[in-house]
């Protein structure tokens, strides 16, 4: 008869490790540091909740999805959720197998489906924008003054539980964390014209990083100049869309140029009505919209 001997246990390949059996020393592989065996412990139940928003949804065609024949998309995208959840280590590569008690997942539809990423000026006295002699090119008057009722915008314009970003730096991966967890709106603060001196601005961009932009808003001449500017050079690939009925210039005699040379350099000059229809289209990444 052949003797079957019994197989001992690998061994750790890494350096501290090597010095010790790998079947008697879970607590000391822990602390060894090493990378191909960690020890799991026993740890107390604890409740998650995460909330994430779809940029590829759009309201105007998901609507009418609910009666669609083939069935209820919404339902079964819960219902693919929780399969993920209770098979995340089937789905992660080297993941562990979490023993869940619970897992659902609820779908909801933003009835808004396009992000609107708002700049407003906040000025405090002192700004270099603010002049008491202003010459209405590089200076102007005080404006905008910070919890000022000249600070507000119109109703109409009002922002959805907005994602305040302050002009002072902030860490990329936080700000990128705050990005990705929020589902409305974005207002970005300014303290001179161009928005683009936020230095968090670029990094706003590069988390929505969406396909289309369409910017409105006053001024045309100076805010939005420097914000299509801004985008033309940070963001080259992005379609940029002006809306010309829903910008105002101060000085009327720079608006012919500036919009010729924004078309010339491949932004499309459109109507409020033609920005309504767009958003009502299927974008490969979510629409912003920008004033």
């Amino acid at each position: 008869m052949r003797k079957f001997q019994k197989r001992r246990p690998a061994r750790c390949e890494c350096p501290v490790a090597k010095r010790c059996k790998l079947s008697c020393q879970k607590e000391y592989l822990a602390k060894s540091g090493c990378r191909a065996h960690t020890a799991i412990n026993q740890g107390r139940l604890t409740a998650r909740k995460a909330a994430k928003p779809s940029p590829q949804c759009n309201f105007f065609r998901l609507r009418k999805l609910p009666r669609n024949p083939k069935g209820n998309p919404l339902e079964i995208a819960r219902i693919a959720g929780i399969a993920a959840a209770k098979r995340t280590s089937e789905l992660i590569p080297l993941c562990h197998p979490l023993m869940i008690s619970h897992a659902d997942v609820e779908v909801t539809i933003d009835k808004r489906g396009v992000r609107i990423v708002a700049s407003a000026d906040d000025h405090e006295p002192g700004h270099r924008e603010l002049s008491d002699a202003p010459d209405f090119k590089e200076t102007f008057p005080p404006h905008c003054m910070r919890g000022t009722p000249g600070q507000r915008t119109i109703p109409e314009t009002a922002l959805r539980d907005p994602l305040v970003i302050e002009p002072e730096p902030q860490p990329a991966a936080d700000l990128a964390a705050r990005l990705r967890g929020h589902a409305g709106d974005i207002l970005v603060h300014k303290h001179w014209f161009d928005v683009f001196t936020d230095p968090n601005v670029v990094r706003v961009l590069q988390v929505l990083n969406a396909e289309r932009i369409v910017l409105y808003g006053v001024a045309l001449d100076v805010c939005n100049k420097y914000a299509i500017e801004g985008l033309l050079r940070h963001r080259p690939h992005t379609h940029l869309y002006a809306v010309t009925d829903a910008m105002k210039p101060i000085d009327a005699t720079n608006a012919t140029r500036l919009l010729h040379d924004w078309r010339e350099r491949g932004v499309e000059l459109i109507s409020t009505e033609e920005a309504v229809a767009l958003a009502g289209e299927r974008p490969a990444r979510h629409p912003v919209a920008g004033r």
